[in-house]
């Protein structure tokens, strides 16, 4: 049994036609599949959501971008085919049911996630969040410490 739940960078799915989004998610599993580990990270850290996550100025950039040039693509393109965005179905409406205690937790840079968590947040009857000052997407890689402290490890 569950005490509580904490969320990083979390989303209760994505609401309307999730079809485009299954391309999306099958065309990068493609993409996985068939570039070379190096040219999969390149494409990876070019999107918008990863914006900051690839500044050489970060203590961690570098830890990151190895991490992504050593990934298995068969790996990331079955992730993608399995638990992609497209792919989960959304559970906006059972948020309200949730008694536990819940902490959402994203990064100020993170534009989608603080959008969500803004929506989560009223729809949670006992809820906390926390938005992270200078942190993007990759928030337990940019704030380790703080993710353990905010869910309680």
């Amino acid at each position: 049994r569950f005490s509580r739940l904490s969320l990083l960078s979390a989303s209760p799915g994505l609401e309307g036609n999730r079809e485009a989004r299954r391309q999306w998610d099958a065309d990068i599993a493609a993409e996985a599949r068939s570039l070379n580990a190096e040219a999969f990270a390149e494409r990876w850290e070019a999107l918008p959501i990863l914006k900051g996550a690839t500044d050489g100025e970060q203590p961690w950039a570098s830890r990151l971008a190895s991490r992504r040039r050593n990934q298995n693509g068969s790996g990331l393109a079955s992730a993608m085919e399995a638990i992609g965005a497209g792919r989960v179905e959304p559970v906006w409406g059972q948020l309200p049911e949730l008694t536990l205690p819940t902490a959402l937790l994203a990064g100020e840079r993170d534009e989608k996630y603080v959008d969500i968590v803004r929506r989560m947040a009223p729809m949670l009857p006992h809820c906390r969040t926390r938005l992270v000052e200078g942190v993007g997407h990759c928030l337990p890689i940019e704030a380790p410490a703080l993710c353990a402290r905010f869910t309680g490890l």
